[in-house]
């Protein structure tokens, strides 16, 4: 589709309220790209943001501003929006992030260039309330999510496969988005919105860092309650957020034109996934459902999410659900674990060529080739993130002597498993190094507990030269300066 002067390309949907802050820098980013039409929505504010918008309404004519009687909350706001675009293309920008002069143009170009996909969002660059890189997201190495020619069970996977949905930031085909459910009150409103979005086809990404994200929204409690994101946590409180989000997903799926075995794939994979490789939400959801300090073993925890996640499943379609039959007539020392990788070994969704790429990353560390290991690690990591292939891939950075990347990747194996001695270990070594001693103490420590007597001394010794230099750092703070001048 062409634009003309009476129908832009694309509709830029922005939902504030006490936006003043950011609100002049969030603006003045949108204003690179020609041919789009910015509506601002702004639910009742109280503070300057009004007349911030009329300003920038006056001197460009692309910007329409609607100012709401009353805040209405953020969901009707975001749904709002999508009402009030005409375009083809829509996307929602937040009053508080930042884009490249290229982002509309360039996510444009690939969905343009890919007819079944829905959406196209770009890799993230993270900062804090200063508009300063956010060191703890530079940590996680977060990518953005891309499902171009995957199958429906795939896409699936890469949703619930991580923790962070920034992709409902992201360019959007609008007859797309206005067939799902957009006023909806739940938490997680964004990441169900996401699942609907990736029913209807692909997700396209430009692998460039276009979008500046800001984690910290501010030092004040009072923007709290801005129109800043469709993550909502509006609507009925709840004590289980994370396993009624997974709950809200399945039962998407199942209300889905899918055939029964993707279905059934789909849910075999939620509890492995849960189990296996995404620990924050499976942490989330122990504390959410259990006494404090539960410790579950990988089939206690698949045992745990079958339970919860069957509430998804409508008692007619119990009878053709495979994983529940194949766990019912299975073998009684089998578990839930074996069941749902049993059904999904013939799946879609089988990870083998992943594994299989990372296998000969491993093979071409022990030959000594660390780059070449390390690029198949990292790709094997696109495709199947875990704590050990992270921990692996910064041992192999460190080869290639790379500490700063090696340091990002053990931090990222330890995010993933906070129980991981090798990754703790290494990051402790390397953080000696750099004179970082509280945190090296912590990690060598745990690190200790899980080597062999013969390794230990080497460690122990490192230990205690961290100590020294943490107790000479602090008996210097106590010294007295020397006086100057007359007494």
């Amino acid at each position: 589709m062409t634009g003309s002067p009476l129908l832009p390309v694309v509709t830029i949907g922005m939902p504030v309220f006490n936006g003043e802050r950011y609100l002049r820098g969030a603006l003045a980013t949108l204003q690179d790209y020609t041919q789009f039409e910015l509506v601002i929505s702004d639910n009742g504010s109280t503070d300057g943001t009004e007349a911030i918008c009329r300003e920038f309404q006056q001197s460009d004519p692309r910007i329409r501003y609607i100012r709401q009687p009353e805040n209405r909350g953020p969901a009707w706001n975001f749904a709002f929006l999508v009402r009030e675009a005409h375009s083809e293309y829509f996307m929602w920008a937040a009053h508080d992030d930042l884009w490249a002069p290229s982002y509309i143009g360039k996510c444009l170009e690939k969905l343009q260039a890919h007819p079944n996909a829905v959406l196209c969002c770009t890799e993230i660059d993270f900062i804090d309330a200063a508009g300063a890189s956010s060191e703890e997201w530079k940590r996680k190495i977060y990518k953005n999510i891309e499902t171009l020619g995957m199958s429906v069970p795939d896409r699936v996977h890469e949703l619930i496969s991580r923790i962070g949905w920034f992709a409902i930031y992201g360019l959007m085909r609008l007859e797309a988005i206005k067939k799902t459910s957009l006023e909806r009150i739940a938490y997680g409103a964004d990441v169900l919105l996401l699942l609907e979005l990736l029913l209807q086809g692909d997700f396209v990404k430009v692998p460039e860092p276009l979008f500046q994200y800001r984690i910290a929204k501010s030092e004040s409690l009072t923007d709290d309650s801005s129109d800043r994101s469709y993550q909502s946590t509006e609507g009925p409180a709840t004590e289980t957020p994370y396993t009624d989000l997974a709950i809200g997903l399945l039962n998407l799926v199942n209300r889905a034109d899918l055939s029964q075995t993707d279905k059934t794939q789909i849910f075999a994979d939620f509890v492995l996934t849960l189990t296996l490789w995404n620990p924050y939400w499976r942490r989330r959801i122990v504390a959410e459902l259990l006494p404090r300090q539960a410790l579950l073993s990988d089939p206690q925890f698949a045992s745990l999410a079958l339970t919860v996640l069957s509430r998804s499943v409508p008692l007619e379609m119990i009878k053709q659900h495979s994983l529940l039959a194949n766990i019912f007539t299975a073998p009684p020392n089998s578990s839930v674990l074996d069941a749902a990788a049993q059904l999904r070994r013939h799946t879609a969704i089988t990870p083998s060529l992943h594994e299989d790429t990372y296998q000969e990353g491993r093979r071409l560390f022990s030959r000594g080739r660390f780059e070449e290991a390390s690029q198949l690690m990292l790709s094997a990591i696109n495709q199947l993130p875990t704590s050990d292939r992270w921990s692996d891939w910064a041992t192999a950075r460190l080869a290639c002597n790379q500490p700063a990347e090696a340091e990002l990747g053990f931090w990222r194996a330890l995010e993933l498993d906070r129980h991981n001695p090798h990754a703790a270990l290494r990051l402790g070594y390397l953080l000696a190094a750099s004179a970082q001693d509280e945190e090296a103490v912590s990690h060598l420590e745990f690190g200790l507990r899980w080597l062999p007597e013969l390794e230990r001394p080497a460690v122990l010794q490192l230990v205690q030269q961290c100590r020294a230099r943490i107790a000479a750092a602090k008996s210097s703070l106590f010294e007295l300066s020397p006086r100057t001048g007359a007494s």
